[in-house]
């Protein structure tokens, strides 16, 4: 190791313009259009290089300090003193040891951080994916479905056995969800249930999905709402509205063969004090199917062709 404090304070220096100097260079060239501000996996990379030079400033900046603070006691006449004999001995080891525990607590923060969101979503969304596990196969469900059909038609195992007080799953992965008899498909669902009927418990009466890949804000999960309204309509649907209020454009209800396609969302964390609504929360996009008949209030509803907003 270099032992000189004038050497590590030229490394430690050096690393500390840098630092400061990119972050200024970057700003400056940036508002001078000669460079645009990384995007993508780009951005990312940046952030990573530039968070390592962030580390390796902090590092240089242990053995700095460790030989000041020693060299400032031998020069006050300490070093007959044991604690400082024992420093000015073991100055290599008190500075390698204060290097792991620095190391040894990044390992755990990067990786807290990512997941809490410091680094925007994408790397907590490939994080998510990849700790969701294999996809389990294909859910093929939908209301007067029977039991066997259900069996026959999903690729995914599904366990029929306590069916009379509802069917769960999902849980140990992803799967893909499809509404038999349409276009309508949505990969990477999170979770089923499924109840059958009180007259018939070997046939499908309500489905409730989360068809959300990943938890989103608030926005965002207008957003996806919106498309799935879309697919909705390109695939037939006619959306519903109350008959007394014509003027709702955003329908949550779709009406298919005598089925009803319920759009809702589903909160996944807890809500904070004095949070903002329209922005706080994490939420998946989830979807009922009723048959027709059973739906609640089913005939306040006017189903017809989806009106351009």
């Amino acid at each position: 190791m270099i032992t000189t404090l004038r050497t590590h304070v030229i490394i430690c220096a050096a690393l500390f313009v840098a630092l400061i100097g990119i972050a200024i260079a970057g700003n400056v060239l940036q508002r001078m259009g000669v460079i645009s501000p990384p995007t993508g996996s780009g951005r990312y990379v940046a952030m990573g290089l530039y968070f390592t030079l962030f580390l390796a400033f902090g590092l240089s900046a242990i053995p700095v300090i460790v030989k000041l603070v020693v060299g400032v006691q031998v020069q006050a006449g300490n070093s007959d003193v044991a604690a400082v004999a024992a420093a000015v001995r073991h100055q290599n080891t008190i500075i390698w040891a204060l290097w792991g525990l620095i190391l040894a607590g990044t390992a755990i923060a990067v990786p807290a951080a990512i997941t809490g969101g410091m680094f925007g979503d994408a790397p907590v969304r490939a994080i998510n994916r990849a700790m969701a596990g294999p996809n389990l196969g294909v859910l093929a469900a939908k209301p007067g479905m029977t039991l066997a059909e259900l069996v026959a038609q999903s690729t995914m195992k599904v366990d029929t056995t306590y069916a009379a007080t509802g069917m769960s799953g999902g849980k140990q992965g992803p799967f893909d969800y499809t509404i038999p008899g349409t276009t309508l498909t949505f990969p990477g669902a999170r979770y089923y249930f499924i109840t059958t009927s009180s007259d018939d418990p070997a046939r499908i009466e309500v489905v409730n999905v989360g068809v959300s890949k990943e938890k989103m804000p608030p926005g965002a999960i207008d957003s996806a709402a919106a498309a799935l309204r879309a697919r909705l309509a390109a695939d037939g649907w006619l959306a519903g509205h109350e008959a007394s209020d014509t003027s709702e454009l955003a329908t949550r209800h779709w009406l298919k063969d005598s089925i009803v396609l319920t759009i809702d969302r589903k909160r996944m964390d807890d809500a904070v004090t004095g949070e903002d609504a329209a922005t706080a929360g994490e939420w998946i996009l989830t979807i009922d199917l009723w048959p027709a008949k059973r739906f609640p209030y089913f005939e306040r509803y006017v189903f017809e062709a989806p009106r351009r907003p």
